[in-house]
């Protein structure tokens, strides 16, 4: 996840002087999150917030109008400017299952949000290539026992208890 968080590093460092305005009529600010996106097979998008959390533009489309006010990593990043891994949820845009990494944008006040937003289907096949027997289960877990990302793969959302012996394991 280190990865992602440098394509964060990236954006932010490219966009900390650019205003909203001049953020959406570049077609620089376009190819960059393309180019970044590019190499990146884990990555299905990399987004772009404005403050107001109504409009975002991403590597593919310039601008969404999607409504990202009530999304996690929204929320997370009014609160807080550090890195924020959300759990899985479906994409706005996509209609993918997915999580992300974000932060908010550096400079004065709040200036929205760069979302890097991760396909489990990656993980879960690297995964496949790690399991030595059929019983095996490998996953991406965050801090609080949300599952990002197994193998095999889950119908439903999980979370470790934190009285599970899995904390207990890895604690």
């Amino acid at each position: 996840l280190r990865a992602h968080e440098l394509i964060l590093d990236i954006v932010d460092g490219y966009l900390e002087a650019m205003s909203w305005s001049e953020i959406q009529d570049s077609r620089y600010v376009m190819n960059l999150l393309s180019r970044v996106k590019r190499d990146q097979e884990d990555v299905s998008s990399i987004s772009l917030v404005r403050p107001d959390g109504l409009s975002t533009l991403s590597n593919t489309t310039p601008d969404t109008g999607i409504d990202v006010r009530n999304r996690e990593y929204f929320l997370a990043a009014r609160k807080d400017p550090g890195l924020h891994l959300s759990a899985p949820s479906m994409g706005p845009a996509s209609g993918k299952v997915g999580f992300s990494l974000s932060r908010r944008l550096r400079g004065q006040g709040f200036r929205g949000v760069a979302v890097v937003s991760v396909t489990p289907e990656y993980f879960r096949q690297y995964y496949a290539g790690l399991r030595e027997d059929p019983e095996d289960t490998i996953a991406l877990v965050r801090a609080d026992g949300v599952v990002l990302a197994r193998q095999p793969a889950a119908d439903t959302a999980f979370r470790c208890p934190p009285t599970s012996r899995f904390f207990d394991a890895i604690l």
